[in-house]
């Protein structure tokens, strides 16, 4: 019988196909949109620098549980996949470890559009350029703007963007998953 985290992360992979001919073994960065109730969060494998990262336009300084438990089930459905296709390649245990990438600005109505954002123009680091955009409130404001004028006028590029924006991971598919340790901790 398949493993779970194969299931889960086969039908992840049909979801949202690479384009151009890209491979997953090529891919750097695997980055998981999640939304709990209604904010949304993004994380991310980061095999290039190793590390596991978290993006979330919260102030709070402290990961809530809730967040932690997804997280973890995140990096672990992942990085079990990833293993599956390139057996060896990486010790997430001993090499891997968290960082929380932290953004100036939320008005708790944009942490979608936020991570929409993150996900289109990251490239591995925050640009000053992308921090300081993030924070104008005029720069998100016409980020909704554009979203939505685009969705009206059934742009078809637009509706490819929107299908990936939706989110990928929510917190009741992943706890209804079930959890078993990972190793993993967002507190480190």
């Amino acid at each position: 019988m398949e493993p779970k985290y194969l299931k889960v992360m086969k039908s992840y992979v049909r979801k949202y196909p690479l384009q151009d001919g890209a491979s997953f073994k090529t891919c750097q960065y695997w980055l998981f949109p999640c939304c709990m109730d209604d904010h949304f969060m993004v994380y991310c494998v980061n095999l290039k620098d190793r590390r596991f990262e978290y993006l979330d336009s919260s102030p709070s300084k402290h990961f809530l549980d809730r967040f932690r438990r997804v997280g973890e089930l995140v990096v672990q459905y992942a990085t079990s996949y990833i293993q599956h296709i390139m057996p060896g390649k990486y010790d997430f245990d001993n090499d891997f470890k968290w960082r929380r990438i932290t953004i100036p600005y939320d008005d708790f109505t944009s942490t979608g559009i936020i991570c929409l954002n993150y996900c289109e123009e990251w490239e591995g680091v925050a640009t000053k350029t992308m921090r300081e955009q993030w924070s104008s409130p005029t720069y998100i404001y016409n980020r909704k703007i554009n979203a939505m004028l685009n969705l009206l006028n059934g742009s078809r590029n637009l509706m490819i963007e929107q299908l990936r924006m939706n989110v990928s991971f929510s917190e009741e598919l992943l706890l209804s998953l079930g959890s078993s340790s990972t190793g993993f901790s967002l507190d480190k």
